[in-house]
């Protein structure tokens, strides 16, 4: 399935591949089973996904849940999502002020560095 991603031109930096997946598992993302399948919120974004023209290619560990992290330079992560049932999103709105705080964090310490 990666290969597909290596071939493309729109990333030309290192691809670190983890066939273990212990990155999924360090971070704390779970796993999901069959009962994740009768979630009554993965059932609508599945369905509103197929509206849309969406389609699952089925390839790769599909029960691997994801996330969503932001990692900052010399910060680490500061933000975390973790799914907890196939289709969970992170609060939009929570994202977005994380990404506010830290780029008026950033542009603060460009303008001190600039006085000094």
């Amino acid at each position: 399935c990666y290969e597909h991603f290596m071939k493309g031109t729109f990333f030309s930096g290192k691809i670190y591949l983890d066939t273990q997946k212990l990155t999924y598992q360090n971070l704390g993302f779970g796993r999901g089973n069959v009962c994740s399948l009768f979630n009554k919120k993965f059932r609508q974004r599945y369905s509103d996904a197929r509206k849309k023209g969406y389609v699952n290619n089925l390839r790769g560990d599909g029960w691997q849940f994801g996330g969503t992290l932001i990692i900052a330079e010399g910060k680490g992560i500061i933000f975390k999502h973790s799914q907890k049932y196939f289709g969970d999103e992170p609060d939009r709105e929570k994202l977005i002020k994380v990404v506010e705080n830290y780029m008026h964090i950033i542009q603060s310490d460009a303008a001190a560095n600039n006085q000094a």
